[in-house]
């Protein structure tokens, strides 16, 4: 099942007020990320937070930002060696859920 998000904010890549279709796991990722606003939140953490695969959260986390919705931003690894990327929300984008379809 999908479900539609409307953008609002500054365009880029999609136009303003445009739908995105998400499916479900790409929501409650997004959804993750948003919870996390504290802190950007990396991949292995949204993998184990949701329950998925490295796979779905590679194929969600494009999906989102190619929408804008999403941006990455280095981060050090657990053991201070390799950057890792970590996810937050667009600074240029807010979303709001819209009707499912």
């Amino acid at each position: 099942m999908e479900r539609n998000v409307e953008l609002a904010g500054k365009a880029s890549d999609l136009e303003v007020g445009e739908r995105v279709r998400l499916t479900n796991m790409q929501l409650k990722i997004l959804g993750t990320i948003a919870a996390s606003h504290r802190h950007p939140i990396t991949h292995r953490e949204l993998a184990e937070s949701v329950g998925c695969c490295a796979k779905t959260v590679d194929r969600a986390v494009a999906r989102l930002r190619n929408a804008g919705l999403v941006e990455a931003r280095n981060a050090r690894g657990a053991a201070g060696g390799r950057d890792a990327n970590a996810y937050v929300l667009s600074s240029a984008r807010a979303a709001k859920p819209g009707r499912a379809r």
